[in-house]
């Protein structure tokens, strides 16, 4: 009776598990909508500010620059986690980090026209050399949601894995191609003609949004990302045998010896008989 009782009411602390397919629509969802806005800021704030140092090429390369640096960042951090914090861990760090940066976007959001778009007291006043003035405009503006939207692409596919789509890991990877090429040409072609800066602006602030939510359920997800397949495997053979060894199909076998030192070897205990 009580076993019945059990099976038909279950704990509170039970939850249904999310299927592997609703799973991989918002890990595919995020991953495009990710690489969509990497590309975009980059187009949108650069072209913005172009005027204020006279449009010289100054300006694009320094942002080029900027971006590539923190895109590495953004890449050292997620191998970092990956490889050396537990899923609970990374879990808690990259909430954070999404929060921080939707964070900034609000705050930005009121003081400036649009999240990415600076107000005029950020205009240059003098005819320096425009380095440092392009970096610390983009630093401010972008840096943080520019750096968590580098990191979406390696650190969703590792989660997706643990997640048990290891078959279907790499097609993230062509959804996020798809969303950089959509990126690149929908500003020429789409935004620059039909609106204007700050409502792209304002538009890739509610997208970043939706973005932030998206990471942050896939990120919650990976707080319970189970071990991968031999290490489940070498737990389970521990459990069932009360030993900590390996099971015979993973345990490692001696390497076996080269005919020539064998060869070596005999001729010299024959030899010093």
């Amino acid at each position: 009776m009580s076993s019945t009782t059990t099976a038909n009411n279950p704990s509170p602390s039970y939850r249904k598990p999310v299927s592997l397919r609703t799973t991989a629509v918002v890990f595919a969802a995020t991953s495009f909508l990710s690489a969509l806005l990497l590309f975009q800021v980059q187009l949108i704030i650069s072209k913005y500010i172009l005027p204020w140092y006279g449009g010289t090429a100054a300006v694009w390369t320094t942002s080029l620059l900027v971006f590539q640096l923190l895109l590495l960042g953004g890449y050292i951090y997620s191998h970092w986690a990956t490889e050396r914090l537990s899923p609970s861990s990374q879990s808690r760090l990259h909430l954070t980090l999404l929060f921080a940066a939707l964070l900034l976007v609000a705050v930005t959001s009121w003081l400036w026209p649009s999240a990415i778009t600076p107000g005029p007291s950020w205009k240059p006043l003098g005819s320096d050399h425009p380095a440092w003035g392009v970096t610390k405009i983009l630093l401010v503006a972008t840096g943080i949601p520019f750096l968590v939207l580098s990191t979406t692409a390696p650190l969703l596919q590792r989660w997706f894995a643990a997640q048990g789509g290891e078959s279907k890991t790499y097609r993230l990877y062509a959804v996020s191609n798809l969303g950089s090429l959509l990126g690149l040409l929908s500003f020429p072609f789409l935004l620059e003609p039909t609106l204007r800066m700050t409502t792209q602006g304002r538009l890739w602030a509610s997208l970043f949004a939706a973005f932030v939510a998206g990471c942050a359920w896939c990120a919650w997800r990976a707080r319970s990302s189970w071990p991968p397949a031999a290490s489940m495997r070498d737990a389970a053979y521990a459990t069932r045998s009360g030993s900590t060894r390996r099971p015979p199909s993973t345990r490692r076998r001696p390497r076996p010896q080269s005919p020539r030192w064998t060869s070596i070897s005999s001729g010299r205990e024959s030899t010093s008989r």
